[in-house]
């Protein structure tokens, strides 16, 4: 298992944004853990507050689960929130080793 938590600065630039950037800090706090040989899982959330530009706050909430199916590949499912969007996404991972 590794915790970690983190402060973050934060900066943007685009249309997106009211008055066409963001400036500000934050930080991100989350927890890896090993349930057993092949199952990992990732649970962590974010949080930040702007001083200049856009104000409004931006948070994060992400679980990620990965399946390691054999020693190059694996299945991976995350489920992601932040602020009002919604993302489930289901991944197949290959990993190359360009060394054998």
């Amino acid at each position: 298992e590794v915790f970690y938590a983190m402060a973050e600065p934060d900066a943007g630039v685009g249309e997106v944004f009211m008055d066409s950037f963001r400036l500000g800090f934050g930080g991100k706090a989350g927890i890896v853990a090993s349930l057993g040989g092949r199952l990992r899982v990732k649970i962590e959330g974010d949080d930040f507050g702007y001083v200049a530009g856009d104000r409004r706050p931006d948070w994060k909430a992400l679980f990620e689960s990965s399946y390691e199916l054999n020693t190059n590949s694996a299945l991976r499912v995350m489920v992601d929130r932040r602020g009002l969007y919604r993302e489930v996404k289901l991944s197949f991972l290959r990993y190359l080793n360009p060394f054998r």
